[in-house]
């Protein structure tokens, strides 16, 4: 069963292709100012009960009203020692990056598996225990984003994150990471919007795995690439806007969800003749 065991290890494997298609949806949603270094070790997946949430997918309030399910398909690079934190944050509208509202938050996490791993929260402790999305109604499609960022091996957490936090809170991620000395590591996000947009809306376009160029290049190098090649529609939307447009907008002013189809997209699939092959060979 040797050579069947080495097949299913690879195709668990995050591809660069799916490194640089997460970092290319998050330039193409308006995520880059508020994630200006972003380069994924490791795509995080994450399920609401039996439905798998494609990047940048619209879902509902309800759907959203619990904790997700969430595992990690690790790039080469990726280690999945350590501990980890782990973050839910509503990152607004599109061309909103003053601040954040914190929904989640929890340290001390570990990861259990090989190849896809999923988070182990035995010995984690819960700042802010998750609480699901509440955008105001007819603000728009608000991009709520999952984060997983490690760890230093001397963690301490930063004024005011070291007890429970009851409320959603105003919260800006960049500067609690750089005042936790957290690294970034994976991240994915999904849209929610309650009624109708009273006002128009910014448009988001889903990145087109097909622009990806990664053959001879690293991760980051290729999703700064793409993102400009596929998402320079989207450029005027996330980085034209004032922010003093973006202020009034987090109260009323709304972006539409980006319409994201990811189901399969660059992950490694063995074809019917290699699991076949495998077998056989596993006999002798």
């Amino acid at each position: 069963m040797f050579p069947l065991f080495l097949l299913a290890t690879a195709a668990s494997a995050a591809t660069t292709t799916d490194l640089a298609y997460v970092a290319a949806n998050f330039e193409n949603a308006g995520l880059g100012s508020v994630f200006p270094s972003f380069a994924p070790e490791a795509v995080l997946d994450a399920s609401f009960g039996s439905s798998k949430v494609a990047i940048g997918q619209p879902v509902t309030q309800d759907t959203a009203g619990t904790r997700p399910e969430l595992t990690v398909d690790a790039g080469d690079a990726f280690d999945a020692s350590g501990n980890y934190s782990l973050l839910l944050v509503d990152a607004n509208i599109v061309g909103w990056a003053d601040s954040q509202n914190l929904h989640w938050l929890t340290n001390g996490v570990t990861l259990s598996g090989n190849g896809t791993s999923t988070p182990d929260y035995t010995a984690a402790t819960d700042i802010r225990s998750y609480a699901g999305p509440g955008p105001a109604a007819g603000s728009g499609a608000h991009r709520y984003v999952l984060l997983m960022y490690r760890q230093p091996a001397q963690f301490t957490a930063p004024e005011g994150f070291s007890a429970t936090i009851e409320d959603v809170i105003p919260f800006k991620v960049g500067d609690y990471a750089t005042a936790a000395g957290l690294d970034l590591v994976a991240a994915n996000y999904f849209t929610v919007e309650n009624g109708v947009a009273s006002v128009s809306v910014a448009q988001t376009t889903s990145v087109d795995p097909a622009t990806l160029s990664v053959a001879s290049s690293s991760a980051s190098s290729s999703a700064a690439a793409s993102s400009g090649a596929a998402s320079s529609g989207s450029a005027a939307a996330s980085g034209s806007q004032s922010q003093s447009a973006s202020k009034s907008a987090a109260s009323g002013s709304p972006s539409a969800p980006a319409s994201t189809n990811t189901s399969g997209t660059g992950k490694t699939v063995p074809s019917l003749f290699a699991l076949v092959a495998g077998a056989v060979l596993a006999l002798f």
